[in-house]
């Protein structure tokens, strides 16, 4: 039986190679889409010699990207996110800023997009694109959240949404109150461990090395910026002084090697090139995440 749940896709296939791009065919496909494999491969083979002409044409296009500072009029509202808690603990860590970056020069870190979610947020924009439209869409931490389910069974905690988002947050131990002990299992507790499920802060943020900048988070918001032919966006910047040390190994399964050292990786800006992109339905998908509590008992010797 052909599964109906699907949604509408946007894959960048001509910078894949087969094995790649069968790999992708198997794991997002619908049951529906199977039959244009023949054409899809035979397309990615006769685009070829215009992907190579794009990468000899644009070497180094990426290097030229556009950084612009925000201007000072808007520095209290951008103030107003940088003092947000949630966001000073997800970027505290590292040498950060916030700048206005060119869209389309932009390395794409991943080569699908969700095409009806990308609809509703260009519906959601429209009219709505002036500068300080821009900032909250773009360095907000709040978000829309999806609802998460929950199911208990056999010691495992099982969580499932439909944003592919949902993470596992990180757990710690808090000393109990009075309002915690109806949940104790008998016993006497004197200590409890809470472990935090949720979604990651929302800001755009980019990976800028010497040469080169990454689009880390927020594809979607910047495709729908660029379907409204926004050429800029407001974005946090972390700077990577060096990417041996600072760069992750893989972002959505692309090797750093790939992103940082191609003359001309997959752009933005190709995403709204017809030649080197396919349509195509996709499975619908729930992100699932499990916490598992296990607890042994030893005595040894002190």
């Amino acid at each position: 039986m052909l599964n109906t749940h699907t949604e509408n896709a946007l894959n960048v296939y001509g910078f894949s190679s087969n094995n790649e791009l069968a790999a992708f065919i198997k794991q997002h496909f619908a049951e529906s889409e199977y039959d244009r494999q023949d054409e899809i491969f035979e397309n990615l083979r006769l685009v070829q010699p215009y992907v190579q002409q794009l990468c000899a044409d644009e070497k180094d296009l990426a290097n030229t990207i556009s950084v612009k500072k925000i201007p000072a009029r808007y520095n209290k509202l951008l103030d107003v996110y940088r003092n947000d808690p949630r966001f000073s603990k997800t970027f505290q860590p590292h040498n950060t800023e916030i700048a206005l970056v060119e869209i389309d020069k932009l390395v794409a870190p991943q080569k699908m997009v969700n095409f009806d979610f990308c609809q509703k947020l260009i519906d959601d924009m429209k009219g709505a694109t002036g500068m300080k439209d821009l900032i909250k869409a773009c360095l907000s931490p709040d978000r829309y959240q999806d609802p998460i389910q929950h199911l208990e069974t056999a010691g495992t905690h099982i969580f499932t949404s439909p944003s592919s988002d949902m993470r596992y947050l990180g757990s710690f131990v808090k000393d109990l109150t009075e309002d915690d002990m109806e949940f104790a299992g008998g016993g006497l507790p004197v200590a409890a461990i809470i472990s935090f499920i949720g979604y990651g802060v929302a800001p755009v943020n980019v990976l800028r090395t010497p040469t080169k900048i990454v689009l880390h988070n927020g594809f979607h918001r910047v495709f729908a910026c660029r379907a409204l032919g926004i050429k800029e966006i407001p974005v946090v910047v972390r700077n990577v002084t060096n990417p041996l040390l600072e760069f992750p190994n893989h972002i959505n399964g692309l090797p750093r090697e790939y992103l940082l050292n191609s003359p001309r990786p997959a752009l933005v800006k190709d995403f709204f090139d017809p030649k080197l992109t396919m349509k195509f339905k996709m499975k619908r998908k729930l992100k699932t995440v499990k916490i598992q509590v296990n607890a042994s008992a030893l005595d040894v010797p002190y």
